[in-house]
């Protein structure tokens, strides 16, 4: 017997998307929604708790029903009362920001204006002051009887302090602390101002070194008529006040201050300062330095940190450098001037007669030495010798003090 079994396939059975309901969703935005309401909810319970304790004061903790009604009181009008003091809340902020902006801005102009009278330069001029020419003549400027002589020329000045040379005319202070310039023409104008005394020139370059009471540097070319440099003092610990020029070579200021000598590249704008180890020298070419011992009883001369040669027996000297830095003239309390030949410290003769009573030396532009010996009667000549043997000549006798530039 056969049996016949009808084996149909299963019709597909096709799966209906489930539909997910949006439980999920709805119960995420209501609690991000509740926090937020349920924490300001239990703030003001426990302001209501804390205050309704007695623990504190009414001032300090007051009911939030007392603060709204405060709120309301300030922010309408009420039994015909507006506000508080006759002014609405907002009147009330608004004067406040009022006079807060205005302090803000107060404050801001003030140290605005602060700044700018600080960093202003006093020292350089509105106006562009007048080029001088190079030199006609290598007589250095000196100053006698109330009048600047310059070359050939012969002009009036008032109460001049300081002289400096800065190979191009004249540069002297003033006794109401301005400075300057004189070109070879006669032409003056005045490139700084509040300077205090001791003025340093860089006759190759023309440039000249002072300091201001308004705490700054400045170098100031004369040739050009423009300031090189100037450095403000921002820090109230090095304001400059004890500064003082010392020299001014190959693009770097020298200037003592306390402890040492600072040197400030002009180039960089940066600063270098020595210890109490090194004094502050006498006079310097590049790095040709000229300084007193300790003691100061006598005088050493340095190349590069390197000592080429001591002197004895010079008590408390005054000395300058040739400007090619081949001989240095040394002034010691005698008052007998000593030339020496600045690279072995050999003595050379000055050609002036002995027992001359020398108040100053310097160098002339052309390389002679110059001194200024002071005579009886209240008389000052000026003196420059040149050549070797050297020989002197005078170049005027006045009656009271006679300044070269040093």
């Amino acid at each position: 017997m056969s049996v016949f079994v009808d084996i149909a396939p299963d019709e597909p059975q096709v799966s209906s998307p489930v539909t997910v309901a949006p439980a999920s969703k709805w119960r995420g935005r209501l609690t991000r929604a509740a926090l937020p309401l349920l924490s300001v909810l239990v703030f003001f319970i426990v302001w209501q708790l804390a205050a309704a304790s007695g623990i504190w004061n009414q001032t300090f903790v007051p009911y939030p029903g007392t603060v709204w009604r405060a709120f309301l009181d300030v922010s309408t009008t009420h039994d015909g009362v507006r506000g508080y003091a006759g002014y609405l809340l907002w009147e009330h902020l608004y004067m406040t920001l009022r006079r807060v902006l205005a302090g803000v801005a107060t404050v801001v102009a003030l140290v605005a204006a602060g700044t700018v009278v600080l960093l202003h330069d006093p020292a350089t001029p509105p106006a562009a002051p007048p080029r001088p020419t190079h030199a006609t003549t290598a007589t250095l400027p000196y100053l006698a009887d109330g009048r600047l002589h310059v070359g050939a020329l012969t002009l009036p000045v008032r109460g001049a302090t300081d002289l400096t040379d800065p190979g191009v005319g004249a540069v002297y202070r003033t006794q109401e602390a301005d400075i300057v310039l004189v070109d070879e023409e006669g032409g003056t104008a005045e490139i700084g101002h509040n300077a205090a005394p001791g003025l340093v020139a860089d006759p190759a370059r023309g440039w000249v070194f002072w300091r201001t009471y308004t705490h700054q540097l400045v170098v100031f070319d004369a040739r050009e008529g423009h300031s090189v440099a100037i450095r403000t003092s921002l820090d109230p610990l090095d304001f400059f006040r004890f500064a003082r020029p010392l020299a001014l070579t190959g693009g770097t200021a020298y200037y003592g201050f306390i402890g040492g000598v600072v040197a400030w590249d002009l180039d960089a704008d940066r600063v270098t300062h020595t210890g109490p180890d090194h004094p502050a020298f006498l006079t310097r070419v590049g790095d040709l330095v000229v300084a007193t011992s300790r003691h100061g009883t006598s005088i050493v001369a340095t190349r590069a940190g390197r000592r080429l040669w001591r002197r004895e027996a010079l008590s408390f000297p005054r000395a300058v450098l040739s400007a090619d830095g081949g001989r240095v003239l040394v002034l010691p309390a005698s008052g007998l001037p000593v030339l020496l030949d600045a690279r072995s410290g050999v003595e050379m003769p000055t050609g002036l007669p002995s027992r001359s009573r020398v108040t100053t030396v310097a160098f002339a532009r052309d390389g002679a030495a110059a001194y200024v010996i002071g005579r009886r009667g209240n008389t000052s000549e000026l003196v420059e010798c040149r050549g070797t043997p050297a020989r002197c000549t005078t170049v005027t006798t006045v009656s009271g003090r006679l300044t070269v530039p040093r």
